[in-house]
């Protein structure tokens, strides 16, 4: 009931910032046949509570649109960009019987996993291999895609410096040679190593602000890989957009700069 949905609510302001598949219930009692008479756990206008924070927030219109209403909580939740959902419906239903037909995940799973841009991957590896000072950002979507081994062999090819900002996993081995720490301010230019970076590139890192100034300065060459096209350009302007599963990404990108690695190249 509205209870169980208060207490969770911390939780759900979580999963929604930190992008976690879940999927909440809670039954509503506004619209049950005792409703108006400020019952037990009655809240009138639940589902507004949630809809700031979820990417579905849906109710169940009749008992047998149960079954479907909880797959599509999962459908949406399990879909890039990751995020809550919230499912309610009558508390009446709890009582009633009906059949209905049982539908496998994968059979309504899109399974959304897709490749960037390929003229922004050619666009992005050409920037990294003309850099002289570049930086390596990870983040959470390289934990989620299981793309460790990629960006390790990224970062060794380019000899990238690697950090990462505000992340709730470690997505970068931290006994690496190539690993700087974390940014230990709201922006790039906090690190000790490097100084004067010339590009910055993300995988997979939300990159929350938390001061007004961006984590990339306007004057830095910015790549920006993950699977949030939203978040995208949003707050700093990019010179290679790459939307994409990071994994997938990392793979093209690999490929691309090896087509452009001379043995001159290399050697730098």
């Amino acid at each position: 009931g509205s209870v169980g949905l208060m207490n969770a609510l911390g939780q759900m302001f979580n999963a929604w910032k930190e992008q976690t598949p879940l999927v909440f219930y809670a039954y509503r009692t506004e619209d049950s046949r005792a409703a108006g008479r400020d019952g037990f756990e009655e809240l009138p206008g639940q589902e507004q509570v949630t809809s700031t924070m979820t990417k579905l927030t849906w109710g169940a219109r009749r008992p047998e649109m149960i079954p479907e209403t909880v797959r599509r909580a999962f459908k949406v939740a399990w879909t890039p960009p990751y995020g809550p959902a919230y499912v309610t419906w009558n508390s009446d239903y709890t009582g009633e019987k009906f059949q209905s037909e049982i539908i496998q995940h994968d059979q309504v799973d899109p399974r959304m996993r897709v490749r960037p841009n390929p003229t922004e991957v050619e666009r992005a590896a050409k920037l990294l291999v003309e850099a002289r000072r570049p930086l390596l950002i990870v983040g959470d979507e390289v934990y989620r895609a299981k793309a460790f081994d990629k960006v390790v062999q990224l970062a060794e090819l380019l000899a990238l410096p690697v950090t990462q900002a505000r992340s709730v996993h470690v997505s970068f081995p931290q006994q690496h040679p190539l690993w700087v720490g974390s940014i230990p301010g709201g922006r790039v230019e906090s690190l000790t190593y490097p100084t004067d970076v010339d590009l910055v590139i993300n995988i997979g890192g939300k990159l929350q602000p938390n001061s007004p100034a961006p984590l990339v300065a306007r004057k830095t060459s910015f790549i920006d890989m993950r699977n949030d096209s939203a978040s995208v350009g949003s707050v700093m302007r990019t010179d290679a957009p790459l939307v994409a599963d990071v994994a997938y990404g990392t793979e093209d990108l690999l490929a691309a700069v090896n087509q452009l690695l001379t043995p001159a190249i290399k050697a730098r």
